[in-house]
C-alpha cells in the first residue's frame, strides 16, 4: 500500500474544498454567504447606532443648555432630522412634556382636572 504524506499543497483549504463532495461545497458556500451577510448587518447597525448616538448627544447638550423648556420644545419639536424617530431622548422629552398637560387638563363635562 502506498504511503501518503501530507504535503502543504494537499492540505490547503482550497485544495480540500475542491476535493470535497457537492453537498459539502454547498454547505461551505452557504456558511460563507451567511458570514458575509452577518458582518454586513453588524457594520450597518454600528454605523446607524453611531448616528443615533451623535444626534442624541447633540440634543441632550442643547436640552441642558436651555433655560425655557417650552421654548426649546416649540423650536426643536418640529425639526425634520433623518434620525428623528430614532432619538430616544428626544421622544422621551416630547412624551414627558405632554404628560403633565394631560394630567392637569379638565375632564370633558365637569371641569375638574383628570387624575
Amino acid at each position: 500500500m502506498p504511503e501518503l504524506t501530507a504535503t502543504p499543497d494537499l492540505m490547503s483549504p482550497l485544495n480540500l474544498f475542491m476535493q470535497a463532495d457537492v453537498v459539502v461545497k454547498a454547505v461551505m458556500l452557504g456558511l460563507l454567504l451567511a458570514s458575509v451577510w452577518t458582518w454586513a448587518i453588524i457594520f450597518t447597525h454600528s454605523i446607524r447606532l453611531k448616528q443615533i448616538n451623535r444626534g442624541t448627544d447633540k440634543f441632550e447638550q442643547d436640552f441642558w443648555a436651555t433655560n425655557d423648556i417650552d421654548a426649546f420644545h416649540s423650536q426643536r419639536g418640529s425639526e425634520r432630522l433623518p434620525i428623528r424617530r430614532s432619538c430616544p431622548r428626544r421622544s422621551t422629552n416630547g412624551a414627558a412634556r405632554r404628560r403633565p398637560s394631560r394630567s392637569i387638563a379638565p375632564e370633558p363635562g365637569n371641569g375638574s382636572p383628570a387624575g
